[in-house]
């Protein structure tokens, strides 16, 4: 480590390093607040705990010579062997590594811990065309670094031209080097006597990876700009955007209106990002008026701007027409068309409307999020959301740019209010002087967004709020005071769990499903974990219209476990019930003659959580999501016998089908299709449909199948309701059909040739092997 002339040293403690080493990771352009400079030709001095930039040659001889160190990273993963030279100095390209924290380690002895952070660099040129008798320019160059050697060339001159042109420069090793740069630099550069053409310059740090590069055109311009579009529309009040393109040329005049309306003004607009694009920002609530007009968005900027026609109003009041103005833009001696439509905002109807995005998200986050979602005149928000109001207005975008713009009298008498309709200080304004409050206008879309959350914008937890959006007679572009208002109720968070009866019921399978309903935003990640003697599972579920899921594995426990699901926000837990594991699904039906041609009768379905059943012509999944043929009512958790579906057209012959057993996702309405599959899924166990296929006959005895079936041998239940000595009992014991074996009954045992499917992989008939050992066991069963 050694001092720089500015006093400052070259390494920094290693909390500061941490922190720095996060800037340059997380935002490129970030400036790191620490110095490293070089020691020497042979690198840079390895300190514990110094900071250092990806590129960097490291050198210390704190180390004997011949000795073996290990480099590792922060989290202690292997990066690679190294060893000490015979003059005792260890030397480290870091060229190749990553930003982040390293350790070198010996054999014994001290440990160095040091930071790599990656060098920015940016570099632009002011004007990027000369051209006349002066032709320098200005070369502006920022980096998060402090204390380095920049080197300069430009393509097509050598470092000595360079270097004699400039009192920075100097000439070193055949480059021409600025000494000692810090985190912003400017240089002149002189193109006098150069010949006319484009030049890249290019910047580079001479012990890191660092480079930048820009374009510098020599000689008059031969280039064009146009209009990115040529119909620019947008209402009285708010600020239109106007882009344009350029093509070898960083300037262009653009003349807005005519003399016949009365306005008419000049201005030039300058690429000075030279990115080859700008925008130019018309504020029409200012034309004729006091203040600004024309602005640029980004780097980019307008100049010297002229009116040709047409003074300020008088009349404070007064706006321009609503109508087409001419759009004019010209340079390099050609020129481009186009026109400014402004129209009435009045044909914009106002309204206001309230919902909620879920708090987890940053605040830039939220508009993007909320303008997929639709908002409502009456929302309830669950504390630690987001709660957004979103104005629809035009007109306003001129002089509405923050929270404070809406407060007390507001700006041309626009103003929004959260006026406390209930609980203590009922009457009053909640939004008060806009603290604790964001607003986000999107002209392009007519909405203003103001959204907070509660605690920061002091709304209490049971308390109701009206938002009145208001724009006075007196504002220029309405003929009539109009108001809008939208209710918002604030409320404790809340997640239930679905039950059936007095408990939580969920199958022991590897895609138990458990489900609920909750006040907080759609989108929400809800974490949700099972847990209890030999029960350990934990998932996520996102919140969508109110009601959440999740599949967990409890594959491993035993039906009738008994244990606890925890349902939150991460880090926050919500509810807290208690669940009983029980039996997973099944479906047992026959081959048969529908009843009517029509009529399927389904002879025991096992459903964990209620649900449907349907048929279909083939299992959905295999083929997209096909229409089932028919559909039963809901059905509640547990077992269920002779369930019937009603097809919605006749049997006609010998046709096969796949019966599937559906949960239920929340309001009793069957949507699988209608949702696209994103609702009322299929059952599934050990990761696999449960379903059966079934031969349906309109003539003679259909043939028996049976197929592969349940493999647990636990009692069946009605509906596993676990009894006060916290023994889940069978009430009633299904003992005909509800206590299988290896495979279930065949056509020869009296039940009439059921097709009974578990998580079946495939719906073919059995092997007749596989029959007669059904047959055979379950005749052992019954003596």
């Amino acid at each position: 480590m050694h001092d720089r002339p500015d006093g400052r040293r070259a390494g920094a403690s290693l909390a500061v390093v941490g922190l720095a080493a996060l800037l340059v990771v997380s935002a490129g352009t970030a400036t790191v607040d620490a110095t490293a400079t070089q020691e020497s030709a042979e690198g840079e001095e390895l300190t514990d705990g110094g900071l250092y930039f990806v590129g960097q040659q490291l050198v210390t001889d704190r180390y004997d010579a011949g000795t073996t160190l290990t480099l590792r990273r922060g989290d202690d993963s292997f990066v690679s062997d190294l060893v000490v030279d015979d003059d005792g100095v260890l030397r480290i390209d870091t060229a190749r590594l990553e930003a982040g924290t390293y350790r070198l380690v010996p054999p014994d002895g001290p440990r160095t811990t040091f930071e790599l952070a990656r060098q920015t660099l940016r570099v632009s040129a002011t004007p990027s065309r000369v051209s006349g008798a002066d032709r320098t320019v200005q070369l502006t160059v920022d980096s998060n670094r402090d204390g380095y050697d920049l080197v300069v060339s430009v393509d097509g001159l050598d470092a000595r031209t360079l270097a004699d042109g400039s009192d920075q420069l100097t000439l070193r090793d055949g480059q021409a080097v600025l000494a000692d740069a810090g985190t912003g630099e400017t240089l002149t550069l002189d193109f006098d006597g150069v010949a006319d053409g484009g030049y890249e310059v290019r910047v580079a740090v001479a012990d890191t990876t660092a480079t930048a590069t820009t374009t510098v055109r020599v000689g008059a311009s031969g280039g064009t700009a146009t209009f990115g579009t040529s119909l620019v529309t947008e209402e009285v009040g708010d600020v239109a955007r106007v882009p344009v393109e350029f093509d070898d040329v960083d300037r262009a005049t653009l003349t807005v209106g005519s003399e016949a309306l009365n306005w008419r003004v000049r201005v030039d607009v300058v690429d000075a990002d030279g990115d080859g694009s700008a925008v130019v920002l018309v504020n029409t609530d200012n034309v004729r008026q006091a203040g600004r007009v024309f602005s640029a968005t980004g780097a980019d900027r307008v100049e010297d701007v002229r009116r040709l026609a047409g003074g300020r109003f008088d009349d404070p009041n007064r706006r321009i027409d609503p109508t087409s103005y001419p759009l004019r833009l010209s340079a390099g001696g050609a020129t481009d068309a186009g026109s400014l439509t402004l129209e009435n905002p009045n044909s914009v109807r106002q309204s206001v409307s309230a919902t909620a995005v879920p708090g987890v998200l940053q605040a830039t986050e939220v508009p993007d999020a909320v303008a997929g979602v639709g908002g409502d005149t009456t929302a309830s928000v669950a504390a630690g959301d987001w709660v957004v109001l979103r104005v629809r207005a035009a007109g306003v975008f001129g002089y509405v740019d923050d929270v404070g713009d809406l407060t007390g009298e507001g700006s041309q008498g626009v103003t929004l209010r959260l006026v406390r309709q209930s609980g203590v200080g009922a009457g009053t304004d909640a939004l008060g002087d806009g603290a604790g409050y964001v607003l986000v206008g999107r002209p392009a879309e007519n909405t203003l967004f103001v959204f907070t959350k509660p605690d920061l914008g002091g709304l209490e937890v049971g308390d109701r709020y009206e938002a009145r959006f208001r724009v006075e007679e007196s504002n220029p572009y309405v003929g009539a005071t109009v108001e809008r208002s939208a209710t918002v109720t604030v409320e404790r968070p809340s997640v239930t769990v679905a039950a059936t009866g007095d408990h939580v019921g969920v199958a022991a399978t590897a895609s138990g499903l458990v489900r609920g309903e909750t006040n907080l935003a759609d989108g929400t990640e809800l974490a949700v974990s099972a847990s209890g003697p030999g029960v350990a599972a934990a998932g996520e579920a996102t919140v969508r219209d109110g009601r959440w899921s999740v599949d967990l594995d409890l594959s491993t426990a035993e039906p009738g476990e008994r244990f606890t699901v925890e349902v939150g926000r991460p880090g926050e837990t919500i509810t807290s019930v208690d669940a009983v594991l029980t039996r997973p699904p099944s479906v047992a039906v026959a081959n048969q003659t529908p009843s009517g041609d029509r009529l399927v009768t389904v002879d025991r379905v096992r459903l964990p959580n209620g649900g449907f059943v349907a048929v279909y012509d083939r299992p959905p999944g295999e083929d997209g999501r096909p229409a089932p043929l028919g559909t039963s009512t809901l059905l509640p958790q547990g077992t269920s016998g002779d369930v019937t579906v009603t097809l919605d057209e006749p049997i006609d012959g010998e046709r096969s089908v796949v019966v599937v057993v559906h949960r239920n996702g929340g309001d009793g309405q069957f949507e699988f299709v209608t949702s696209d599959g994103a609702r009322d899924r299929p059952y599934t166990a050990d990761g696999r449909t449960v379903s059966a296929e079934v031969t349906l006959s309109t003539g003679g005895e259909p043939a028996t199948t049976a197929t592969t079936t349940e493999t647990d041998t636990v009692t069946d239940t009605d509906t596993d309701t676990p009894t006060t000595d916290d023994t889940a009992t069978d009430t009633p014991t299904d003992t005909d059909t509800d206590t299988p074996t290896t495979a279930d009954t065949t056509g020869d045992d009296g039940d009439g040739g059921l097709v009974d499917g578990v998580g079946a992989p495939g719906f073919g008939p059995a092997a007749a092997l596989v029959a007669l050992f059904a047959v055979a066991l379950l005749a052992r069963r019954r003596r």
